[in-house]
């Protein structure tokens, strides 16, 4: 009987680090998500000003709200690759900050014309480029192993 006790116990405690390891990859695999949604966003975002790409803004358990400056001013779309840069590094520095699977990640552009561009107002960017980006952010996690 010692031997089957012994035998419980380490199931046990094999059970308990399967579990972290299955919730530290559910983490892994919420930022990544979040991570390309971001990134695809922000790609596809068209440009002018800066402002529309700029306002993507991450929050975690809330939503961020309200308006922020253009991170890179320019016009006619002068400082695309600084504004992504910049959007995405800020987004990708909260997404780093989810730590567990009930966290929510929220990705949030408050601009009142971000809308209009989403329907196909700019000739730069298609309708539903933000629900495409949503899409291509879950299939480029498809196949992946949540636990190692």
């Amino acid at each position: 009987m010692a031997t089957r006790l012994s035998n419980t116990v380490t199931c046990t405690i094999d059970i308990t680090q399967l579990g972290r390891q299955f919730e530290q990859g559910i983490v892994n695999t919420m930022r990544t998500i979040a991570n390309n949604v971001l990134t695809e966003l922000v790609v596809r975002t068209p440009i002018d000003t800066g402002m529309a790409k700029s306002n993507w803004q991450v929050g975690i358990n809330q939503p961020p709200t309200g308006v922020i400056p253009s991170r890179a001013p320019g016009t006619f779309g002068s400082t695309f690759n600084a504004v992504n840069s910049y959007t995405i590094s800020a987004g990708q520095q909260v997404i780093g900050t989810l730590n567990s699977p009930s966290d929510r990640i929220y990705i949030t552009n408050s601009l009142p014309y971000i809308n209009k561009l989403n329907d196909g107002w700019s000739l730069q960017a298609p309708q539903g480029f933000v629900e495409n980006a949503i899409v291509r952010g879950i299939r480029s996690v498809a196949g992946t192993r949540i636990i190692p």
